[in-house]
């Protein structure tokens, strides 16, 4: 038993020892088959880019390729270009090992940063690997401001523009208007990938022209020349406010993209390497402008033309048909419908007898939901009659020019009565007749008969009683006089409204949605503004706003801060995704109106 074990146990070494001889032998010829070092030698060096048109702002990628032989890494080194930024974003290798042969491809990526627009020419790129150095070829692209243009329409992009990757568009509805009609105009963005959010426009130049926004910014996917783009759009309605040739634009926006295009992705793709993260950047994109040829209005308008253009009409209300002298009556106009409703001038409102009147509200509502805008303007004027009759008020004319079909139209209203009866018991108006009568004399006392006296004259008791009553009668109509004086005191009229103002303001300052808080308090500060210096700045520009107000006796620091503050507003407007600055230009119009509404306290 001893001996067989002793026999089996070495058997099994010397079986372990054949192994291990065997696997020597492979090692030693391996190698003696491999060199001990393997030379680089680079077999071929090319630079590719990923497009040849590239939008202003936006980085060339190239990609460089190096194929060599041996297990030395190559190394790519860019050419130093004055104004040119090289930045390298990744590299990638792969080896393989084949029986007495060892190849390897490396790649390497740079992001190439050109700042000016032109037609250029990428220079060699040198690679180095072991002791050997190449170039590669030259490769031209060109850098360009915008594409496409804005002149051409949506499917007619050629060339190189059929497959930009990113690119901005300003369209008009029409290109010939009349002075002061509504031109709409659509600033777009199509990128080929979505955007990380909407893109911030800023207002377009638009010298000669009074703009309106209109409603938030939509996105939609369209097909251009069969790419499919991403379109991020932003309306905006133009008045012409002086004709010739006028200039809309350039629209620009910044565009927060991803930089993950496919040349990166190709050249990462190593199994030794982790796949690539997205980053993002911000890439300004700019769109052509258009020009647009503004007609003046033709000849022959009517006396009660004031300088309304659009679709528009009037309704004329009355909010009693009867009335008691001292209540006011009031009357209101509407014009509503498509047009520059902040710029049009409200009819006059005439009424005989001329009774005592006063505005008692106004009121401008823009709908900036539909194609086109679209509100309602109204004005209120209550008449307060102070004694019985009638109340007439004179038709009412409102004329405007219609675009569309060329020609000027009148509407007119008919007369309205609304009869007017007697003051109620206890108004102001009987308590004022009441104070103003005179005191009947009394009649000479009698002798005292047998039954007691027989003057006729009020014994103490009931005369107490009704002196005291009109005692009472006189005080509350004096006090109902000076509240109704109050309420009609312009210096308490402005500081309630001035107050309605501020509260508009402060609730925006918490709103971080700029875009639509800002058009709210535009037309607070504005409103302000022109009651505490007693001007209208309805439908005025910012230049005239400033002309007027000086005129009216702001102070230059007063009005700089207020020109800057609704600058910052128009700015706010256009860029739903900047709240930094929201809340220090809110601020600032809350301590403007502030200001105001303490110099106008009662």
């Amino acid at each position: 038993m001893t001996g067989s074990g002793s026999t089996r146990h070495a058997s099994l070494h010397a079986r372990e020892a054949a192994r291990l001889g065997a696997a020597c032998i492979a090692l030693l010829v391996l190698c003696a088959s491999t060199p001990g070092r393997v030379e680089g030698a680079i077999v071929s060096a090319r630079a590719t880019i990923d497009r040849s048109v590239v939008l202003r702002g936006e980085p060339v990628v190239v990609t460089v390729t190096v194929e060599s032989s041996g297990f030395d890494r190559a190394e790519v080194t860019p050419p130093v270009v004055p104004g040119w930024t090289f930045e390298r974003s990744g590299t990638s290798e792969n080896l393989v090992i084949a029986i007495g042969n060892v190849m390897r491809t490396d790649a390497t990526v740079y992001r190439v940063f050109v700042p000016e627009p032109g037609k250029y020419v990428l220079p060699p790129m040198r690679a180095r690997s072991g002791k050997q150095v190449v170039e590669t070829a030259r490769v031209p692209f060109e850098i360009v401001r915008s594409l496409p243009s804005a002149d051409r329409a949506a499917g007619q992009d050629k060339g190189s523009q059929e497959s930009a990757p990113i690119f901005a568009r300003f369209v008009v509805d029409r290109r010939r208007a009349y002075w002061n009609e509504q031109i709409v105009g659509r600033m777009q963005i199509f990128s080929r990938s979505p955007l990380a959010e909407m893109p911030a426009w800023a207002p377009p130049l638009a010298a000669g022209f009074w703009g309106e926004p209109m409603g938030e910014a939509t996105h939609d996917r369209v097909s251009v020349n069969g790419n499919v783009y991403e379109r991020y759009e932003r309306r905006m309605a133009f008045f012409p406010t002086r004709t010739g040739t006028l200039t809309l634009g350039p629209a620009r926006a910044l565009a927060r993209v991803a930089l993950r295009d496919a040349a990166e992705l190709n050249a990462l793709r190593s199994p030794f390497l982790m796949p690539p993260t997205a980053r993002f950047v911000e890439i300004p994109v700019e769109a052509a402008p258009v020009q647009i040829t503004v007609a003046p209005l033709p000849a022959g308008a009517p006396q009660e033309f004031q300088g309304a253009v659009g679709d528009l009409s009037l309704t004329v209300r009355v909010d009693r048909a009867q009335g008691r002298a001292g209540e006011p009556i009031t009357v209101s106009t509407t014009i509503a419908g498509e047009g520059n409703l902040a710029s049009a001038v409200d009819p006059a409102l005439v009424a005989v007898p001329a009774f005592p009147s006063y505005p008692a509200g106004a009121r401008t509502d823009l709908d900036r939901s539909a194609d086109r805008l679209r509100g309602s303007r109204l004005r209120e004027m209550a008449f307060v009659p102070d004694r019985p009759g009638s109340l007439v008020v004179l038709p009412i004319a409102f004329s405007w020019f219609d675009p569309e079909f060329g020609r000027y139209r009148v509407q007119r209203s008919d007369s309205i009565v609304v009869r007017v009866g007697p003051a109620p018991p206890g108004s102001p108006l009987t308590a004022e007749r009441a104070r103003s009568a005179t005191a009947v004399p009394a009649p000479p006392r009698s002798g005292k008969g047998r039954s007691g006296p027989l003057d006729g004259w009020p014994t103490r008791p009931p005369l107490f009683v009704g002196a005291a009553s009109m005692i009472a009668y006189a005080g509350w109509g004096f006090l109902t006089v000076r509240r109704r004086r109050a309420a009609r005191d312009p210096r308490r009229r402005r500081y309630a409204l001035l107050g309605a103002a501020l509260e508009t303001i402060e609730r925006a300052v918490g709103d971080v949605r700029a875009s639509g808080a800002a058009d709210a308090v535009e037309r607070a500060l504005r409103e302000s503004a022109g009651l505490r210096c007693g001007v209208d700045l309805e439908g005025r520009s910012r230049r005239e706003v400033a002309e007027a107000l000086r005129t009216a006796g702001m102070p230059d620091d007063a009005l700089e801060t207020l020109s800057s503050v609704l600058l910052r507003l128009e700015a706010a407007s256009f860029a739903p995704g900047a709240e930094t600055g929201w809340a220090g230009v809110a601020q600032d119009a809350v301590g403007l109106v502030r200001r105001w509404r303490e110099e106008c306290v009662p």
